[in-house]
């Protein structure tokens, strides 16, 4: 009758519907809190978003289209109920290591892509250390405290080397004991996002030779507190000497000049 032909139809209808809504129902509690649990993986950017984006509609698809499909051979009567759960289980098998495969591709070429990254970012310290350590000018790299890279001209100046002075605490403390002025100013340059100019510092040598240099400092990248800044000095010594000597020279002058004056009025 209709009615024998109708229940098997209905019961197929019901069970599908029910799937799709518990489906959809679990869709909707993990995307409830899309930066929270398993969602949080799932809208990551780097690269195990990406692969879970890609595993995942494979995953959630490819079983029930299959189980769909071998369902309809059974119906058709080209072979067993037995033989359609044998497939369905080849089929899911293949089709998920085809798809961890993929995924694991894509991982690889992430991989490759990182490690090629940091081999340039690597050669590119090692180039910025060598212009750096081999700069006749006084020079050096800080990433916070910690003196990275010093010249040979700030070694050579200064009289003391990486070693021995490690950070610019120490290096400060070193040059200009009893004086806060210039540790101040290195402490500044840790935070900053411009070029800050420190003026001119007066610095005692490892030698004990007193000397004037004149300081500035540029972050080379933006990225708040201990960040990467490089800090040149020119020594105006010699410039300060002989600025001192005219002046003395132009005040003996003068004198001079009121001496005689004064003698032939």
């Amino acid at each position: 009758s209709v009615e024998d032909f109708a229940e098997p139809v209905m019961s197929d209808v019901t069970g599908l519907t029910m799937a799709i809504g518990l489906l959809l129902l679990g869709l909707a509690f993990f995307l409830a809190r899309p930066e929270q649990g398993v969602m949080d993986v799932v809208i990551d950017a780097g690269p195990a978003g990406i692969i879970t984006r890609q595993l995942v509609p494979v995953v959630f698809v490819v079983p029930p289209l299959l189980a769909w499909l071998s369902w309809i051979g059974v119906r058709a009567q080209l072979y067993e109920p037995a033989f359609a759960i044998t497939l369905f289980v080849t089929l899911a098998i293949t089709a998920l290591c085809l798809a961890v495969l993929a995924g694991g591709r894509l991982l690889a070429g992430f991989e490759l892509q990182r490690a090629s990254a940091e081999a340039q970012h690597t050669q590119s310290e090692e180039r910025l250390r060598r212009a750096v350590t081999g700069a006749p000018v006084p020079m050096i790299i800080h990433d916070g405290d910690r003196i990275l890279h010093m010249s040979r001209g700030w070694t050579r100046l200064s009289g003391y080397r990486l070693a021995e002075a490690p950070t610019l605490a120490e290096w400060a403390a070193r040059v200009q004991p009893g004086d806060t002025t210039l540790a101040s100013y290195l402490a500044r340059t840790r935070e900053t996002t411009d070029t800050v100019v420190g003026g001119e510092q007066t610095i005692t040598t490892q030698g004990g030779e007193t000397r004037v240099w004149e300081f500035s400092s540029t972050p080379l990248e933006s990225t708040g507190p201990d960040q990467l800044v490089v800090t040149m000095a020119t020594d105006i010594t010699e410039r300060k000497q002989a600025e001192a000597q005219l002046r003395r020279r132009n005040e003996e002058v003068e004198r001079g000049i009121g001496e005689r004056t004064a003698a032939l009025t």
